[in-house]
């Protein structure tokens, strides 16, 4: 199933001659730019977020990836810091 957007990326291609996957990572890139800026409270970078395209739904799919390791390494320190204190 394509969606709507996937059927519109084809119809452009071949109208105006563009490669579909230049397109592609162009439509990619402009939607992570724009994730980057929607999340820049949380990740400042923007190195966590994913934006990949689906070429059997024809759909952008976006993720983001959280950093919750920091939190387990402090937890990890505490839990050391208690040990030496007993």
């Amino acid at each position: 199933m394509t969606s709507s957007i996937g059927q519109s990326i084809e119809i452009l291609c071949n109208e105006q001659g563009l490669d579909r996957d230049m397109v592609i990572e162009a439509m990619k890139e402009a939607v992570k730019a724009a994730a980057r800026k929607q999340f820049r409270g949380h990740d400042k970078t923007g190195e966590g977020i994913q934006v990949d395209w689906n070429n059997e739904e024809g759909m952008i799919e976006i993720s983001r990836k959280r950093l919750w390791f920091t939190t387990l390494r402090i937890h990890q320190k505490n839990c050391r810091l208690r040990k030496l204190r007993s």
